[in-house]
């Protein structure tokens, strides 16, 4: 009889007294035809935790375990009792009648593969042990909360194959990365030979900071995952190692010198993806340098970018577009997020590379670097990874400070008052357990403002508790330098907080502030610190990584469009099959809607991929994003698509915007409209912010429809006070003004390039204004030269004397009467002189030539009227020019233009239609800086005198001809070879003109249209000569 069977009747028989439950439970949950992995918790409850081997036992053989305890199940009903030696032996004669057949169950089942960089202290492969499923408990009568230790995982034993391996023998370049170090560790020792001595794809699956390479034991806790990056830093050298010359001078000692002057920079390009803004701006200080312009980017060799940052460089063709042809190594860092909503990004621009990948053949490496994952396989799949040969997993035996876990069920109902009341007790009485021995604690919460919450709580607690000092750290030998530079932020709870030795870091503070929250806890002048973070991911429980690019698949499959990379319905279903999405529905195709009748009928989900395709087509089709050719699958991206693209706008977003979008709008319509976008969704109504709203939206210069109560409210307020250089004090407010402000820029440029695409003149110029007060805070209506670096006097003099002066008025005057005028002296007037000289102002003249009785040509000349300064203009001043109609609804001819320092004057024409020759009254050139607010000017032009140039009646008539096939009238054979395919019959004007100009010899004159097939005549002519 085997060991598990044995273990499982003296666990069952001997240690519980309700037999026949338990009988019935187990039977029930095992002959169900639920998977191993969603009933092992439910096994796990009943058997116990501290028998889970035994319940991986019985799932390896649950057939015949069913089978056996029905029988037992049905005996003890008959004879109301079941002895222990009856039941050892009625199981052992079972399982020597199962062991002399083979089992079926159904499904064939392989034996796990062993594959041979998996290191797991279990060795269960995939499958989780305890279900991924909630489910409720009750805690026993009497008890406040429940503890349950998990101790931590056994450390796997190394191979007999493996050494740690010493820096003395890495290749030159890869042991100058490693100063100071005998030898790499345990995990970087097992991946080196693959990271720098192959070009293979990795995925390195470890726990936090199992990497990381370090001369003490000093942890640093608030630096998520950054071990990984030393291997992925491997990676890195192996690419630079490709890309220099291999001649080394023994002789020379300057080894690090030779190395650096061999790289050639030019030849590559190395992205590093960073999902969080956080963790790449830690990449960023690890890797040294920040943000940078486009010309420094074109010299740089490694990147450090969001996926959302590196999806908007890839969809351009051109400019920065073209750095992907460069791309070398891609790094995608914390790919475990797949599973959530941001995964959809990761997913395109993995699929996107991959198909550069195939349809360039370049080699483009591709590293995935993530926390433990339940189906690592997947993601490997997904990335393109060798389980043999790319494929690490290090389970959380390889931590470098063993993770203990303890789970505590906390008395009441879950959400209610008295729920939330023991929990914070009960996480006091742990936090002060911990602190009282020494420890620093991170707490986590599931939300931003329960960060404040729950350390307010815990502060609290600690002074009804008598115990506020053990928190507090102004014994620390820095505590009043951090205590001065915490008196500078604006957020009042974190500097409240840190006085009783508390901290607070989310997504949500101001970068400045998480920064010094993040050396206050290292510099352990803060005891406690309370953080936003998923609890999965920190403490590698997370369930089945599923995919989420169905969300965000209407805005994927538009930017592939635009980009054209996708030009039809199959392309797209091909494209899909690039995607993490393809890989999960295969494997988990009832969770995505596919029957998994389908998958034996259709293996590769051709099926479902044309139908998930084509449903999002039809959607963008109806939002006029593309066009979509239902008979032929093309789809043909449309100006609204391709600025959707472009911006990184929503299709959600599109859809709101079509149903507003009006000819004619006031600056109050477009906030109104901006803040209804579903890039604002996350923007939430938090009570405790209504009397500051309300004080904003009583100084702020539109109305708002919605109030403060709601999501489009807040962000109407919040957008207009800070373009109004409003304060607000509430640090969730400070936080998402900062987000408005961020993406209410880039979203209005997009609602102006829509406006500039349907040649709407009013709301064209309302946006324009709009998008530089975004960008410079200053309203249209406030003094434009606020936007000069001027003294503080010299502004408010203008404001008190000289508001309603506009800069070509306050121009006219000298240094001394400008300095009169603001009542300041003739140094001040000459500043303010200097600053209206330098403002972007222009002289427009004009003159008009009909070209014909309905055509009008309006040939402008711009001369600038300004000083050139290279520190305020730069090289460029980009500005709009456009004709619009007398009404000012309609732009009829538009140029995006640019001066430079050399640029005096610029001469542009503009051809607009005169319909039935009859010039309207007037229309409008329309100047405006691209740049500077207020710098517009407009010139009106009266068209009612002029007189156009009557109608011609000398054009041939076209007659109703049928049209000649072109094989029978050529008659030349090789004429007809050359035609054949292209040209099946003569067009109209072709048909009447064909016999003049082929079959006489006369003179001829033929004035058609573009496109009339006058090219063809010519050279169908030129044959019939030369033949």
């Amino acid at each position: 009889m085997p060991q598990w069977l044995i273990d499982l009747t003296q666990h069952v028989f001997y240690r519980k007294k309700n037999l026949s439950p338990l009988l019935d439970s187990i039977r029930t949950i095992i002959s169900s035809n639920r998977e191993d992995d969603v009933i092992s918790g439910e096994l796990a409850e009943i058997i116990g935790f501290d028998d889970i081997d035994l319940v991986m036992d019985i799932l390896k053989d649950r057939s015949a375990v069913a089978q056996e305890l029905g029988e037992l199940s049905s005996k003890e009903q008959s004879a109301h009792h079941l002895s222990q030696e009856e039941a050892r032996r009625r199981m052992e004669k079972s399982f020597r009648e199962n062991a002399a057949r083979p089992l079926f169950s159904g499904t064939a089942q392989e034996a796990p593969e062993v594959l041979p960089h998996v290191y797991s202290s279990t060795m269960t492969g995939q499958g989780n042990v305890l279900s991924q499923f909630g489910s409720k408990y009750m805690l026993p009568i009497g008890t406040e909360y429940e503890e349950v230790i998990v101790p931590p995982a056994k450390t796997v034993p190394p191979k007999a194959s493996e050494r740690l391996l010493p820096v003395s023998e890495l290749e030159p370049l890869a042991k100058e990365s490693f100063p100071g170090y005998t030898s790499l560790n345990r995990i970087q020792s097992i991946v080196y030979p693959t990271a720098y001595g192959s070009n293979e794809n990795l995925l390195i699956c470890a726990p936090t900071g199992a990497v990381i390479l370090s001369s003490s034991e000093k942890l640093h806790l608030l630096i998520y995952k950054q071990g990984k990056t030393d291997v992925a830093m491997l990676t890195i050298l192996r690419v630079i190692d490709q890309h220099r010359s291999n001649f080394l001078d023994s002789s020379n000692d300057d080894i690090r010198g030779q190395l650096r002057s061999s790289i050639q920079k030019d030849a590559f390009k190395i992205i590093y993806v960073a999902p969080m803004k956080a963790l790449a701006s830690e990449i960023v200080r690890k890797l040294s340098d920040m943000q940078m312009t486009k010309a420094e980017i074109a010299q740089t060799q490694i990147i450090v970018t969001t996926p959302e940052k590196w999806d908007v460089v890839t969809r351009k063709p051109t400019g920065e577009g073209e750095l992907a042809t460069s791309l070398k190594l891609l790094i995608i860092d914390e790919v475990h997020l797949l599973n959530e909503e941001r995964g959809a990004v990761i997913e395109t621009i993995v699929a996107r590379t991959l198909r550069q990948v195939e349809s360039s053949q370049s080699v483009i490496r591709i590293v995935g670097l993530s926390a433990t994952l339940p189906n690592y396989m997947d993601v490997a799949e997904f990335l393109c990874v060798s389980k043999y040969k790319g494929l690490f997993y290090f389970d959380s035996s390889f931590r470098p400070v063993p993770l203990e876990q303890h789970f505590l069920g906390i008395k009441g109902k879950a959400g209610s008052p008295q729920s939330k009341k023991n929990l914070d007790y009960v996480t006091y009485l742990k936090v002060s357990e911990l602190v009282a021995q020494g420890h620093q604690v991170m707490v986590f919460v599931h939300a931003r403002k329960d960060t404040v919450k729950s350390a307010l709580a815990l502060k609290e607690t600690a002074l009804a508790e008598g115990k506020s000092d053990d928190f507090s750290c102004e014994d620390h030998p820095q505590y009043a330098m951090f205590r001065r530079s915490i008196g500078e932020s604006r957020n009042k709870e974190m500097k409240q907080l840190f006085d009783h030795g508390f901290g607070i870091h989310h997504a949500g503070m101001l970068r400045s502030d998480r920064n010094m929250m993040e050396r206050m806890f290292e510099a352990r002048a803060i005891k406690v610190s309370l953080l936003k973070r998923k609890l999965a991911t920190d403490f590698e429980l997370e369930p089945l990584n599923e995919s989420r690019f169905q969300g965000g698949l209407f805005d994927s499959l538009n930017a592939e469009i635009a980009l054209g990379t996708v030009s039809n319905v199959n392309d797209a279903v091909r494209w899909l099959g690039y995607t993490y999405l393809f890989v999960r529905m295969r494997k988990n195709p009832f969770f995505y809607g596919v029957a998994r009748e389908a998958t034996s009928d259709d293996p590769q989900l051709g099926n479902k991929r044309h139908e998930l395709v084509t449903y999002a087509a039809q959607k963008l089709a109806e939002l006029r994003m593309i066009a979509f050719d239902r008979s032929t699958g093309v789809f043909t991206i449309t100006d609204l698509g391709r600025i959707a693209a472009k911006y990184y706008i929503r299709h959600s977003s599109i859809e709101i915007f079509n149903k507003i979008f009006r000819q004619k709008m006031t600056e109050a319509d477009v906030f109104g409209m901006l803040s209804m976008s579903t890039e604002f969704d996350q923007i939430q109504v938090r009570e405790s912010e209504g009397t500051e709203l309300e004080m904003l939206l009583e100084r702020i210069p539109c109305d708002v429809k919605d109030g403060a109560n709601t999501s489009q409210g807040k962000v109407n307020i919040l957008l207009q006070g800070a373009v109004s250089r409003e304060t607000v004090e509430d640090f969730a407010l400070v936080s998402d003004m900062a987000y408005v402000m961020q993406n209410g820029g880039r979203i209005v440029r997009a609602l102006l390039e829509i406006a500039i695409s349907k040649k709407w003149a009013n709301v064209t110029a309302v946006l324009m204004g709009i998008s530089k007060a975004i960008e410079k805070r200053l309203w249209p209506f406030d003094q434009p030269l606020k936007q000069f670096d001027l003294k503080a006097d010299i502004f408010y003099g203008l404001q008190q004397w000289a508001d309603d002066w506009s800069p070509a008025q306050l121009r006219s005057l000298s240094a001394a009467e400008l300095g009169k005028l603001v009542h300041l002296n003739e140094r001040h007037g000459q500043a303010l002189l200097d600053a209206t000289n330098q403002f972007p102002a222009v002289a427009i003249t004009y003159d008009l030539r009909p070209l014909g009785p309905d055509v009008l040509k309006i040939s402008t000349r711009v001369k600038r009227a300004f000083s050139w300064s290279a520190k305020i203009h730069g090289t460029v001043e980009p500005f709009w020019l456009w004709i619009e109609d007398s009404q000012g609804l309609l732009i009829l001819q538009l140029a995006h233009l640019v001066f430079r320092q050399s640029t005096d004057v610029l001469n542009v024409d503009f051809i607009i239609s005169i319909p039935n020759g009859i010039p309207p009254s007037s229309a409008t050139i329309r100047y405006v800086s691209d740049r500077w607010m207020g710098a517009e000017e407009e010139v009106f032009i009266p068209l009612e005198s002029l007189v156009m140039p009557t109608a011609s009646a000398s054009n041939t008539p076209l007659l109703h001809l049928p049209l000649l096939p072109a094989p029978s009238v050529i008659r030349d054979p090789s004429i007809v070879k050359a035609i054949t395919g292209r040209i099946d019959n003569l067009n109209a004007i072709q048909t009447q003109t064909f016999w003049s100009l082929v079959h006489t010899k006369c003179n001829a004159l033929l004035c058609a249209p573009v496109g009339s097939g006058k090219s063809t005549l010519a050279h169908i002519l030129i044959w019939q000569v030369l033949s």
